[in-house]
């Protein structure tokens, strides 16, 4: 993700670009640690929605969870938080 928005970013930022091209995430990815782990968040909205995946790993695996919702929904901001806030409570089964 790191590297397509790289690609991105520099296309955009030609001068004889014409048309911009989406964002594949905003900014770096945001280490985390909870109880069972660490992990990354990236915030990879589309411009008109508020997204977010979550990465989990540990040897061998990856899990991630995605979420968001349109902007046009009232709140969606505070949604996304509260659900960041939720998936970080993810566990990896035994």
């Amino acid at each position: 993700m790191v590297a397509s928005q790289r690609a991105i970013d520099s296309t955009n930022n030609d001068p004889k670009t014409v048309v911009q091209e989406f964002d594949e995430i905003n900014g770096s990815p945001k280490p985390f640690t909870t109880a069972t782990g660490r992990g990354y968040w990236v915030d990879n909205n589309c411009g008109d929605c508020a997204a977010r995946t979550l990465f989990f790993g540990r040897p061998g695996y990856v899990a991630d969870i995605e979420l968001g919702g349109d902007a046009g929904i009232p709140g969606i901001d505070r949604h996304v938080c509260e659900m960041t806030v939720l998936a970080k409570t993810f566990v990896w089964r035994q």
